[in-house]
C-alpha cells in the first residue's frame, strides 16, 4: 500500500464485543501512545512525518489563537494560526524531533504552498481527535445505564 492509500485508509474496526475488557490506568498508559505516520503531500510532492498532539498541546494551541471580538461577544479563531502551530508542534524528523521551529511560522505562512500546510495541519488534527466530533464507541449489547 502506498503512503498516499495508507493516510487515506479506514480505522479498523474495533475487535469483537466479547474481547473487549474494562481498562485499568496502567493498561491504558500502556496502550496509548502518541501516533505518528508518514503522510505524502501533493502540494510539496513527499513524505512528511506528522504525530498526533498531547492534550496539552491542543489546548495550548487552541489558547493561543482565540483573541477575544472587538465587541466583546464571543472570540475569533485563527485557524491559519492553528495550522501554523500544529505544523511546529506535529511534524517531526526519524528521530522524533520536531522538524520546524516557531520561528519558521512566518516563513511557513508566507513562502510555501498553503494547500501543503493545511492538508498536513489536517492529519495532525486528525491525529489529536480535533478534527470534528467524535466519541467513543459503546460496546454491542451494552446498556446505557450502569449501577455502582
Amino acid at each position: 500500500m502506498s503512503a498516499a492509500e495508507a493516510a487515506t485508509a479506514p480505522a479498523p474496526a474495533a475487535p469483537p464485543t466479547a474481547t473487549i475488557s474494562y481498562l485499568s490506568k496502567d493498561v491504558v498508559r500502556q496502550r496509548s501512545k502518541i501516533v505518528t505516520e508518514d503522510l505524502y503531500v501533493p502540494h510539496w510532492d513527499g513524505l512528511v512525518r506528522v504525530r498526533g498532539l498531547s492534550l496539552g498541546q491542543r489546548s495550548m494551541i487552541r489558547r493561543a489563537n482565540m483573541n477575544p471580538k472587538l465587541d466583546g461577544e464571543g472570540v475569533d479563531i485563527d485557524m491559519e494560526g492553528m495550522e501554523l502551530d500544529a505544523l511546529v508542534l506535529g511534524c517531526v524528523g526519524a528521530d522524533g524531533r520536531p522538524i520546524f521551529a516557531a520561528g519558521d511560522k512566518e516563513w511557513l505562512r508566507n513562502e510555501i504552498s498553503g494547500g501543503g500546510v493545511t492538508c498536513v495541519a489536517n492529519r495532525i488534527f486528525e491525529l489529536s481527535g480535533m478534527a470534528g466530533r467524535t466519541s467513543a464507541k459503546k460496546p454491542e449489547g451494552s446498556s446505557e445505564k450502569t449501577t455502582s
